[in-house]
């Protein structure tokens, strides 16, 4: 089986996912999962808030991230 990181938005049309063609097992996807949720609190802490861009380079707030199945994808 292969993970990926679904990163939520504000904005639901704007959900994406991360590392899909990396194909990352269990423990791969739990450690990028614990570095970006790391970054996002840091970010919140400092009183940033945790954007993405859209492709007309508009910020989107993003609002979670987890794991999924890659089969979940399909």
């Amino acid at each position: 089986m292969s993970y990926s990181l679904l990163v939520k938005t504000q904005n639901l049309s704007k959900t994406f996912i991360y590392f899909e063609n990396d194909k990352l097992n269990l423990d791969q996807a739990k450690q990028k999962l614990r570095i970006f949720l790391e970054k996002f609190e840091d970010f919140k802490l400092k009183g940033i808030e945790p954007v993405v861009y859209d492709d007309r380079n508009r910020a989107i707030k993003v609002t979670n991230i987890e794991i999924i199945n890659n089969m979940e994808i399909k």
